[in-house]
């Protein structure tokens, strides 16, 4: 099962493309700095909003963020 999902997934990524036109610039991309800070739940999120796919394994206990509920603009069409 993995060997096909894996070549299902390659066929995913390039689905509606040509796959000759495409670049490979892998090489450019960053690797991303490892996080530093303290995990935490963005204002006004906490634990009930988790929705645990193994009730089995605890879920860790992370804090909240103090300041009102993040918000996002809305975006225009044209």
């Amino acid at each position: 099962m993995q060997t096909q999902f894996k070549a299902a997934m390659a066929k995913l990524q390039v689905l509606g493309q040509n796959t000759r036109n495409l670049i490979d610039c892998s090489d450019v991309v960053l690797v991303p700095a490892p996080f530093k800070g303290p995990i935490k739940f963005p204002a006004s999120f906490s634990q009930k909003d988790v929705q645990q796919a193994r009730p089995i394994l605890r879920f860790p206990t992370i804090q909240t963020v103090a300041g009102p509920a993040p918000t996002i603009p809305p975006v225009l069409g044209s």
